[in-house]
């Protein structure tokens, strides 16, 4: 978390990547501390994976709650799949709309598709190939990782915040896999007469 201060420091916008279906364990406690004044770009991840008929204004509307109650006020909300690159062209568009030049930090809880993010960002923006290491096991980004933009400012990947409170640490690693849907939720209907 030390390192996440730093942030606070430079002009900046930071992209707070959560995860959708785990926004609870996603929620980085006091991160506005450590942004400072930068304002946050608010992602949803995974939104693929509910079902089709989930209203996304809902869905933006309910993370930007979440993170208000968080003490967060993000400039925007922005639903995408890091894993399926859905919404990319949209995430990509409003870093640029809200960047204005500067340097662009990515963080989040451990797990949450900052990589794979960043990884599927760089070859949308043509800056060069995939570079980042993408794992299941938390802690793969140990320091900031730097990506230049091709304008002058950098990308940074930052290292997961463990989270105690994150799904992944309550329940087995073979338990989470078989529990953590990685295809769309189909939605059902009981009758109860």
């Amino acid at each position: 978390m030390t390192m996440l201060s730093k942030i606070s420091e430079h002009d900046a916008l930071v992209v707070y990547l959560v995860d959708l279906f785990d926004s609870a364990g996603s929620w980085v406690p006091g991160l506005q501390r450590f942004v400072g004044g930068n304002p946050v770009l608010l992602v949803g991840n995974k939104s693929d994976l509910f079902p089709k008929s989930t209203n996304p204004n809902k869905l933006s509307s309910w993370i930007r709650r979440s993170a208000r109650e968080q003490g967060l006020k993000p400039v925007d909300v922005r639903l995408m799949s890091a894993s399926k690159n859905h919404g990319l062209d949209e995430v990509a568009a409003a870093i640029d709309h809200y960047r204005n030049g500067r340097d662009v930090y990515v963080v989040g809880a451990t797990n949450v598709g900052k990589s794979t993010f960043i990884n599927h960002l760089i070859q949308h923006l043509g800056t060069g190939d995939s570079a980042i290491t993408t794992s299941r096991f938390p802690g793969t980004t140990l320091d900031f990782i730097e990506i230049p933009l091709g304008d002058g400012g950098n990308l940074y990947d930052t290292p997961g915040i463990i989270n105690d409170h994150q799904a992944a640490h309550f329940i087995d690693p073979r338990d989470l896999k078989k529990i953590m849907p990685v295809k769309e939720i189909k939605a059902e209907s009981v009758s109860t007469q």
